[in-house]
Formats: structure tokens, sequence, C-alpha cells
């Protein structure tokens, strides 16, 4: 597994951090304008669009600079696998969630991915250096987020079983797509694993809407066609591309500072633009779970990590 090449930072490189720390949770609510109002598309007509507009997008440059690398087959199976993880059950499942849910409140609970990360290292590594008390707080945090979702009286919110899986599920599958990252450096770019990762779950959300069966809207509303381009360029193509590029340039803790920038700016926005109020045990149960990470990324600066996690939209 190769490890984070050690090189003099470059003013460029500290893009990519900005694009997963910042514009990266602005993709929650596009998402959320995307898939409602008349004329909107469904999460997986929406999925595949944006997936095969970004993926193109990173093909395209990278043939045209010269960066495009042809995967061999084990290259090109572990990328199904991630594209799956990736595209399908974690922002997939985070798409299906913010649906019935403000974008805010998906954010949040997405922001528990380093938590899962460092329960996955604990588990599976002897060097696992997780804080079992902040890792118990920081989960104690997502119940708190997840509070208003359950059925215990009028102030709930009303959202399926399938998604609350999804959402809870989300996060996980981002962890364990994340693992597989550094098994594709050594024989791929970057800009062409992001790009073929992105194109793979394309083509697996467009088999998901065939299967399904789903209408196309006729014409698509003017919203979501621009949130469409959005999430294409900007939460696709380019923070796909910024993450995969920060897994190689950056330290895991580095990376996965967005868990404690992203809720914070999702649910800015989610206020702003769409006048979303989290419950306050939510708020609370975000706080938690911000200064569980923090802790949590701070103690894994000790002991030199073999793997980096991150998020998206």
């Amino acid at each position: 597994m190769a490890s984070t090449e050690k090189r003099e930072r470059r003013p460029g490189d500290y893009i990519h951090l900005f694009m997963i720390y910042v514009v990266w949770a602005t993709g929650y609510l596009a998402m959320k304008i995307g898939l409602t109002g008349p004329n909107a598309f469904e999460v997986f007509q929406l999925q595949s669009l944006r997936l095969f507009l970004g993926g193109g997008i990173l093909t395209a440059i990278a043939i045209a600079t010269g960066r495009f690398t042809r995967p061999g087959s084990r290259e090109f199976a572990i990328c199904v696998v991630s594209g799956l993880l990736f595209w399908i059950f974690a922002n997939g499942g985070a798409l299906f969630a913010v649906r019935e849910l403000p974008s805010g409140f998906v954010v949040m609970a997405m922001g528990t991915i380093p938590l899962w990360s460092a329960l996955y290292r604990g588990l599976t590594s002897r060097n696992g250096n997780g804080s079992v008390v902040a890792l118990l707080i920081g989960f104690a945090g997502l119940a708190l987020i997840l509070y208003p979702t359950l059925p215990l009286g009028q102030q709930s919110l009303h959202v399926s079983g399938l998604a609350m899986v999804a959402l809870v599920g989300a996060p996980v599958a981002w962890v364990a797509a994340t693992q597989l990252q550094p098994y594709l450096r050594p024989r791929m770019d970057p800009i062409s694993a992001a790009g073929l990762q992105l194109i793979i779950g394309g083509a697996l959300a467009l088999v998901l809407t065939e299967i399904g069966d789903q209408p196309w809207p006729s014409p698509p509303s003017t919203t979501s066609l621009l949130s469409l381009l959005y999430l294409a360029v900007f939460a696709s193509a380019i923070t796909f591309y910024s993450y995969v590029s920060a897994t190689s340039l950056f330290p895991g803790d580095v990376v996965s500072a967005f868990a404690y920038v992203n809720p914070l700016v999702g649910v800015f926005l989610g206020w702003l633009v769409l006048d979303e109020r989290p419950a306050a045990i939510s708020l609370l149960g975000m706080v938690l779970v911000v200064a569980s990470v923090i802790v949590t990324l701070r103690r894994d600066q000790k002991i030199p990590q073999q793997t980096s996690e991150s998020l998206n939209a």
C-alpha cells in the first residue's frame, strides 16, 4: 500500500483541501434542489447524469494533458468495486436520504466518516489507536443527530426506514471505498482513476434507474438542470479529483479535517438558502461529533497512518 509522498508543499496543493473542506459541503444543498419541485430528477437519474458528466470531464482532461492511464484488469476491478461503494451506497445513499431530510441534517450525519474510519482501523490494525471514549462520544452525537427522525412525537421528522438505513450506511460505504484507493496509485494517474470511478458509478446508477423503470422528467426543470451542472462540474469532477489527489499529497488526518468543516458549511447553507432549521438536539449532536473527530484525528497524528479517509457530495 502506497504511503503519502513527502515533498515540499506547493500553493496549488492547498486548493484540493479547500475543495473538499468547503465546496464539497455545498453538494448536499445542490442535491436537495435537484430532487425537489416539479419536473425534478429522481435519485439515480440525477446521480447517473452527474457522474457521467463529471467522469467525462476528467477523462477528457486526462487525455488532453497526456495523463490518461489505461487501467489493468486489477485496477479496473478495484474501480468497479469502489465506484459501487462511493457512488451507489455512499453518495447515492446520501442522495436518497436528502430527498426526505434537510440537506444540513444529511451533511451532519456524513460528518461521522472519520469516526467510522477510526473504528475500522481499531478493528483491523494492531496499531489501532482510536480513543474509545472519543468514539463513544462521537457515535452518541450521531444518535442525537438522528433523534428527530425517530417516531417519538409530533416534532419528529417523517422519514422512511430505507432512507434511515441509507443515511447510516453511507459513511460506512465511503470508508470501505477509501481503503481501496491506495491500490490504484502505483499504476493510475489520480485524474484517470477519479474519472473512471465516476463513469462506472454513473453506469451503475443508470442500471438502477432502468430497473426501477422511473420516467424521466420531460423537460427537466431549470433548477434541476442547474443543480445537475453544478454537481457534475464541482461536486463530482473537481472535488473528487481533489479528494483522490489530496489522499496522496497530505496525511490522512489533514484530509479528514473536512469532517469538522463540512457540517458547519452544510448547516449554514441549508439555513441561508432553504430556511432549514435543524432541531437543537441535532445541533448538539453535531457539536459532539465535531469534538470527537478533532480528538480522534489529533490522536491519530501520533502514529503514522497507512490509509486516509475523506467524504462528498
